[in-house]
């Protein structure tokens, strides 16, 4: 997903791959081929990821802004559909939280990169 410019006229600017993901096929899914079918913006999209069980805590959440659906697949080798899509996007924010030894949430870890200016943001 990441990778760098060592030397010559691009050092030490940052390459962005697409955010590349698997989901259920769902309501959004029709929304989202339509997108990438017509070149639309989406202003942002949102992965989170939450802990099974009644709490259900998220502790992975990842924020695109300016997002481009650059591919979009559907696949049926499961008994449930999947979605399989590529995303393009100008900013990113990463935030994990890892789990404490007595199950609570750890503080918040995050970080961003702003592709236009190629620096670090929040």
């Amino acid at each position: 997903m990441l990778s760098s410019s060592g030397s010559g006229a691009g050092a030490g600017k940052v390459n962005l791959q697409p955010f590349q993901f698997m989901m259920p096929t769902s309501k959004a899914s029709p929304k989202l081929f339509l997108a990438g079918a017509s070149g639309q913006p989406l202003k942002t999209a949102t992965l989170t990821c939450r802990q099974s069980g009644q709490k259900a805590r998220e502790f992975l959440k990842i924020t695109l802004s300016d997002v481009l659906v650059s591919s979009f697949g559907t696949s049926s080798d499961t008994s449930v559909p999947v979605d399989q899509l590529s995303l393009s996007y100008t900013k990113i924010v990463y935030e994990f939280t890892s789990q404490k030894a007595d199950g609570s949430l750890d503080t918040i870890v995050k970080a961003g990169w702003d592709v236009k200016a190629n620096k670090a943001s929040d």
